[in-house]
């Protein structure tokens, strides 16, 4: 049985491009999980917002048509 041991030779061994992107991966994975703390409490208002926003355009368009000759008279 082989066992493995991070020496200094093996840390030369490492090619730096895949580290470079091991790292920039791992730092992405964890600023994200950090906004997602941080946003948590809005996610859902915000889901919400979008959700009736699309299901009140018809209504906001029908509504702005009907007044579209009381919005020309009050200019």
């Amino acid at each position: 049985m082989r066992t493995y041991c991070l020496t200094y030779d093996r840390l030369n061994d490492i090619d730096p491009n895949r580290f470079r992107r091991f790292v920039v991966l791992l730092l992405a994975l964890g600023i994200s999980v950090l906004f997602l703390f941080v946003v948590k409490d809005f996610l859902m208002p915000l889901l919400l917002a979008g959700i009736f926003a699309g299901l009140l355009r018809p209504v906001y368009r029908r509504v702005r048509v009907a007044l579209k000759g009381e919005m020309q008279r009050h200019r």
